[in-house]
């Protein structure tokens, strides 16, 4: 069915717990404000990306519209979205119907969004005025 929905909440222990237990932290927890597209979650219960019919597999985000963006919250440029100081830690949760049920909601996986960050490969090198060095992002 396309009943089936997800969300990205950020991570907690109680997020671990099964779904029938009334502390299961996908229950009633808000999308992460680090997800900044598409427009998902407007409840803790009340999400609209569905993954499709098939059940062997479900594609959530399957376009340049709706494709899944995070981002610090109220941030102005490219680079203060990409240039957050420490790894994001999140969990995914999924629900495969009856979704507007605490308990159809169930931690699925979890993400880790680290941030880029500008590196010297060759300390030396950049030291030198008109001399070629190296840098990469990490």
């Amino acid at each position: 069915n396309s009943d089936n929905r997800v969300k990205l909440i950020n991570q907690h222990a109680n997020n671990d717990r099964p779904s029938w237990d009334p502390q299961s932290g996908c229950q009633n927890t808000l999308q992460t404000s680090s997800q900044s597209k598409p427009t998902n979650c407007h409840t803790s219960k009340d999400c609209d990306l569905s993954g499709g019919l098939r059940q062997d597999w479900k594609l959530f985000g399957n376009s340049t519209q709706d494709a899944f963006e995070l981002a610090a919250p109220n941030v102005m440029s490219d680079y203060e979205l990409r240039n957050f100081h420490s790894t994001q830690s999140l969990d995914v949760c999924f629900c495969a119907s009856e979704c507007i049920l605490s308990s159809s909601w169930f931690k699925v996986g979890q993400l880790q969004h680290s941030p880029y960050r500008l590196v010297n490969l060759h300390a030396e090198q950049l030291s030198i005025v008109s001399v070629p060095g190296l840098v990469g992002l990490h």
